[in-house]
């Protein structure tokens, strides 16, 4: 009854605040966030990787305007009375048989017909690449969602401890006043008020220490969700009991290695390197193109065709390079097997984590029941404790010490309240579903 009364207590706390929920706390940590916003740049950017990867499919088009001044050797027919040379590409490059004066403009075009796949390879290694980005993205955007949970509820645990330890001020103040009334109508003793005292300042100690962990998990609670003044928003507990925990751990690290944002990130990585290792081995294939170029010379030599126009099929086959493909080629398989030794770590340490995570949420879960009895039973000794000091059958050190364990009982249940939602929260985050 005392806890529920806290709890109510700490929710009023600084009522002229704003009141925020949990819900609204994670929604301004994921709007503030910076390092979640460059997260999402990093999503874009390789959402642009593909749009470039896939640009090896289309034609590639461009044009030319070229002005030349030379003059041509032994380009005519002169054994053919009025010949004249026959129309070349004109416009965007200089090359010996077409070395005359002129002043041209066109455009070329070149298509790409096959490269034996490395286009294909390069488009799905971005497209894993993207993949890999956005769910890295999701992984920090959970890893987020669990700091402001734990921060939110830490925040509720140290405001109702704040309030335990005032409601302890109280009545310790009311007996100390009590027992020195007694005490100067010579019907307790010097030790008594002493003792009294004494407890009292223990009690103004713990108030002193609860308010600056209140200040303490404000502070934390503002950095994490971008907020400037530490105070100016009110937590706000729902007031729900969090379920137990699953009754095994191998259906949740399924779960994760399935879920998990982490492993899929890291699944799509797999996937880029290995593509990227096959886009890779296809730079030692051919490459076939199509070909083409048309424009118009308005000026220039008079044996040159006012309009031309060009096409060819070009096939390019790499022969040497002084072995630098094969070095390419080898880069990308190692890293094609860090790749999946980085898999193979994570799934290890996810199926870990998630069983640490477990295992710990259910311990809070049990503690929770366990942190309710014993408040129940310090309670009781507690009133069994004053009903005796006032008859008269025990002494002040007696009372002192109920007094002490029912403080300690009582923050106890509140502590474990919270640590139990903050490890469910883990657990949650471990298996992929914050």
């Amino acid at each position: 009854m005392v806890l529920a009364t806290c709890l109510a207590a700490a929710s009023a706390a600084a009522g002229a605040d704003e009141a925020i929920t949990l819900a609204q706390a994670r929604q301004l940590a994921l709007e503030n966030s910076a390092a979640l916003r460059a997260d999402s740049e990093s999503v874009g950017a390789a959402g642009s990787v593909v749009a470039e990867a896939r640009a090896g499919y289309l034609p590639a088009l461009s044009a030319n305007v070229t002005a030349a001044g030379a003059k041509a050797y032994g380009s005519r027919n002169d054994s053919v009375p009025g010949s004249t040379l026959q129309p070349r590409i004109a416009a965007g490059m200089v090359n010996a048989p077409t070395v005359l004066d002129r002043a041209a403009a066109g455009v070329t075009v070149s298509q790409l017909v096959t490269d034996f796949g490395r286009t294909d390879n390069l488009v799905e290694s971005a497209k894993a690449s993207l993949g890999a980005a956005r769910n890295g993205y999701e992984d920090r955007r959970q890893a987020l969602l669990l700091e402001v949970t734990a921060e939110f509820y830490r925040v509720l645990e140290a405001q109702a401890t704040l309030q335990v330890a005032r409601m302890t001020v109280d009545e310790r103040s009311l007996l100390d006043q009590q027992i020195g009334l007694l005490q100067k109508n010579k019907l307790k003793s010097e030790l008594d008020a002493q003792f009294a005292s004494v407890n009292l300042q223990q009690a103004q100690l713990l108030v002193l220490e609860a308010e600056n962990e209140v200040d303490a998990s404000r502070a934390a609670l503002a950095a994490v969700i971008g907020m400037d003044d530490a105070h100016r928003y009110q937590p706000v507990d729902d007031g729900g009991e969090a379920p137990p925990p699953a009754p095994q751990a191998e259906g949740l690290i399924a779960d994760a290695l399935a879920s998990r944002p982490l492993i899929k990130s890291l699944q799509d990585r797999l996937v880029a390197a290995q593509k990227q290792a096959r886009a890779q081995r296809a730079l030692a294939f051919p490459v076939l193109s199509l070909v083409g170029a048309a424009g118009t010379a308005p000026y220039g030599d008079d044996r040159l065709a006012e309009n031309y126009a060009a096409g060819g099929v070009n096939l390019s086959i790499p022969i040497f390079q002084g072995g630098r493909l094969d070095a390419q080629y080898q880069e990308a398989v190692f890293h094609a097997r860090q790749a999946q030794d980085d898999l193979d770590a994570a799934e290890v340490a996810v199926g870990r984590d998630v069983r640490v995570a477990w295992l710990a949420a259910v311990a809070d879960f049990r503690s929770v029941a366990v942190a309710g009895k014993l408040r129940a039973a310090a309670d009781q000794a507690l009133n069994l404790a004053e009903s005796r000091y006032r008859l008269g059958i025990s002494s002040i050190v007696e009372l002192n010490n109920a007094q002490l364990d029912a403080v300690n009982a009582e923050i106890g249940a509140i502590r474990a309240r919270y640590e139990y939602r903050i490890a469910q929260a883990r657990l949650a985050f471990e298996t992929g579903r914050l």
